[in-house]
């Protein structure tokens, strides 16, 4: 095990229970996919419209989950960097537009640093729990692994 694994571990045991308890048992809640990766999503040509395939990991959770499995996951840490305040006051934006109130901006982007937890522990369970995926070099962990620390 690299020290980089053991650190992670460290700080999702660390963080997991409070954004388990907090993402998942409190309001406000919908249906989310729960493995947003670009792999499970279509992408309509004429009117834009995207389509979330393989569903078996729905859950009732706050959707910033699925919105910070593909901000950390799909964009390059400097992309994110530049655009990632952006596109979550895009997200908050919509769900108050939507009749989510009661939500402010701040919990929002606590939530979304919560959500990260989650990525980083089921990343962590991957690796360490199937034998196609193993950190080295140029494996899914070295891609995935260094786009969700903040």
């Amino acid at each position: 095990m690299t020290s980089q694994i053991s650190e992670m571990g460290h700080w999702i045991k660390q963080n997991l229970h409070n954004a388990a308890t907090t993402l998942f048992d409190s309001a406000p809640r919908t249906l989310i996919h729960n493995d947003v990766q670009a792999d499970n999503l279509f992408f309509g040509e004429v009117d834009e419209e995207v389509i979330f395939i393989d569903w078996q990991m729905a859950t009732y959770a706050r959707c910033v989950i699925d919105v910070a499995d593909w901000i950390r996951g799909q964009l390059e840490p400097e992309v994110r960097r530049t655009i990632e305040s952006q596109l979550l006051r895009l997200y908050h934006d919509a769900l108050v537009a939507n009749g989510v109130h009661d939500y402010t901006i701040e919990q929002c982007l606590a939530d979304y640093r919560l959500a990260t937890v989650l990525a980083r522990a089921r990343l962590a369970c991957a690796v360490g729990l199937s034998e196609g995926l193993h950190p080295h070099p140029g494996a899914f962990w070295d891609t995935l692994f260094p786009r969700y620390p903040d």
